[in-house]
């Protein structure tokens, strides 16, 4: 256990803010988007991507985020399950996005646009939190290196 952990409890603080700021942009972006483009479709699931979005929005506000949120991590493993988890919600994103360019007549259908319009900022949201992870991770790893 004790190889696992470093000695500094705050090791990844920032990669850990930053992170969860990236995911939570981008599952806000579907859930609130998402619920809205399915409730114009008379689609009542709709409602439960709004929801979704409305419980990650007003998540921050609550106790136990805000300890979650001041608690570094010093697991070593820790920015490794961050890569990964942002790599695997780019190519979730992305795929989507794919599978919707890949139809010639995507752009004549208003729902498929939207759709491909909804799917492709999520992937780039996804790609911008992994740049700032990248970065985050960095300047993480140089203040570990001035202590």
């Amino acid at each position: 256990m004790s190889e696992i952990m470093d000695d500094h409890n705050d090791t990844y603080l920032r990669l850990k803010r930053v992170s969860t700021v990236g995911f939570s942009v981008a599952l806000i972006w579907v859930g609130l988007l998402g619920g809205a483009l399915l409730l114009s479709w008379d689609d009542s699931f709709g409602w439960l991507g709004l929801a979704t979005g409305a419980i990650l929005l007003l998540l921050p506000l609550t106790t136990p985020f805000r300890r979650y949120w001041n608690k570094g991590d010093s697991s070593r493993i820790y920015p490794l399950l961050i890569l990964v988890a942002n790599l695997a919600m780019i190519l979730m994103y992305a795929s989507i996005t794919a599978v919707f360019l890949s139809d010639p007549f995507v752009f004549y259908n208003k729902q498929d646009k939207m759709t491909v319009i909804l799917w492709g900022v999520a992937s780039l949201l996804s790609l911008g939190a992994l740049v700032a992870n990248l970065i985050a991770y960095r300047l993480d790893r140089k203040a570990q290196e001035a202590v």
